[in-house]
């Protein structure tokens, strides 16, 4: 079931189609950017509570922002110096972030995607990347396929191909606050991480090289640890890459609300999880409901490849050649603590 959602530029509207699961889970996803609208699930009275942070006015979606709720590509994080070398050659993308490439520089979260619905509960989405776009190489094309499962999980299957050599690395950057998305800071949140290290960054959050033991430290959140107590050892948030061991599909993230009793555990496949707090929201946008979110008032799990992999070849390597497919998955499973 799909509505018009808001009107682009060029004259073009921008849908929105909601998905429904078994189990009560609704899902409203926009073909622009790929967004996560809205996600709705039941709180342990067995309310219905959004609990994905988004924009007052549906055209806010269409300019600068917090990637709310988005898909982004074509290289999701920071790419350092907005540069890396690649078979021999440099390439130069496009800088957002002052020097730093974020999120592929012209990204996929400000774009119409084209989508169909195949069923009640499942979203298909497409989108062609040409050659050169943001800077880099080779055609990419795209399809990210959202379903709600029986058991309320929003399954998010990601897949790539190319006509020449390129990186990939995609991930979706949904922000949460499993207390209502507009209930503020989320210091009624436990978080866990299932990381034995992280990435080390410098300036511009660009990573040194370094993957740091957790133990020890104030990113050691291996076990549930309340967000509150965790702001009083590392004061200004998170906004790491956080290494997760395993191949394959595994447990990456979880996170629960003292008050709604809603959990969240984040699966994936890829090698790592960006757990991002929302410490640079600083209520300077106006979300849903007119309340502007004030810092800490969503967090994220972005599972994806370490950060500025495409400098450090001792990294996984986030290269795509033609006749290969790019594929990762993640798994939103919502549950409900009594």
């Amino acid at each position: 079931m799909s509505q018009n959602f808001f009107q682009l530029k060029d004259g073009s509207f921008a849908k929105l189609y909601t998905l429904t699961g078994e189990s009560g889970m609704i899902a409203q996803i926009s073909d622009f950017g790929g967004v996560i609208v809205s996600l709705l699930v039941p709180d342990k009275c067995g309310r219905l509570t959004d609990i994905s942070l988004g924009f007052t006015e549906p055209e806010q979606y269409d300019g600068p922002g917090p990637y709310f709720g988005a898909m982004v590509g074509r290289y999701a994080n920071r790419i350092g110096g907005s540069k890396f070398m690649f078979d021999g050659k440099e390439i130069k993308v496009a800088a957002n972030e002052g020097e730093n490439c974020l999120h592929g520089g012209l990204c996929y979260a400000y774009r119409l995607w084209k989508a169909e619905q195949t069923a009640a509960n499942k979203l298909e989405l497409t989108i062609s990347s040409p050659d050169g776009d943001a800077g880099f190489p080779g055609r990419v094309d795209v399809k990210v396929i959202y379903e709600i499962t029986p058991d309320n999980t929003l399954s998010i299957d990601m897949s790539a191909v190319t006509d020449a050599p390129t990186v990939v690395n995609l991930t979706n950057h949904c922000y949460f606050n499993l207390s209502g998305e507009s209930s503020g800071p989320i210091l009624d949140h436990d978080v866990a991480v299932y990381a034995d290290s992280y990435q080390e960054v410098g300036a511009g959050l660009i990573p040194t090289g370094k993957l740091i033991d957790v133990a020890g430290t104030g990113f050691d959140l291996r076990n549930f640890t309340n967000f509150a107590d965790a702001l009083k050892k590392v004061p200004g948030g998170y906004d790491n890459s956080f290494v997760v061991p395993g191949t394959g599909l595994r447990a990456m993230a979880s996170a629960r609300s003292r008050s709604t009793g809603i959990r969240l555990d984040v699966f994936g496949t890829d090698c790592a999880v960006q757990f991002y707090s929302g410490s640079a929201l600083g209520a300077q946008y106006p979300g849903k409901h007119g309340f502007n979110y004030p810092n800490f008032s969503g967090f994220c799990f972005e599972t994806q490849h370490l950060v500025d992999s495409v400098n450090h070849p001792e990294w996984p390597s986030s290269r795509l050649a033609p006749g290969e497919t790019y594929h990762q998955v993640i798994l939103y499973k919502l549950s409900v603590e009594k």
